[in-house]
């Protein structure tokens, strides 16, 4: 049996989703924040998911690259952002297990700061 992309992300796209609340047709655009580069896979497996919840949010959904700082910037600008589920970060575990370990002061908590939803891809 093949699985395509589109089927794949799809069901990724229904698994965020954390109410029937959450997609407010005509509401603000969402805004997906990548704290690395455009054009690595990161970044494409962001623009994918992005096109894939634009049509069950019935809002657009927009990629942000938040560059520098070893992702910091991207990620303390997810925190800073309201909690109203229109601002989602995707990041490495690798991001968020270890900076606070190697910074003295990384600027959040990933776990009293964060809560996750959905693991987009393992390597």
């Amino acid at each position: 049996m093949h699985v395509s992309r589109r089927s794949v992300m799809t069901g990724l796209a229904a698994g965020l989703l954390p109410s029937p609340t959450f997609a407010q047709a005509n509401g603000p655009p969402v805004r997906i924040v990548f704290p690395f580069a455009a054009g690595g896979a990161g970044d494409a497996l962001c623009r994918l998911t992005a096109e894939a919840l634009t049509v069950p949010l019935g809002r657009p959904v927009i990629v942000e690259n938040r560059t520098g700082a070893d992702g910091r910037i991207g990620i303390q600008t997810v925190k800073a952002a309201a909690p109203d589920g229109a601002t989602l970060l995707v990041t490495t575990g690798p991001t968020m297990a270890l900076m606070p370990q190697i910074h003295r002061a990384p600027g959040y908590d990933p776990v009293a700061d964060f809560t996750p939803i959905a693991t987009l891809a393992r390597i």
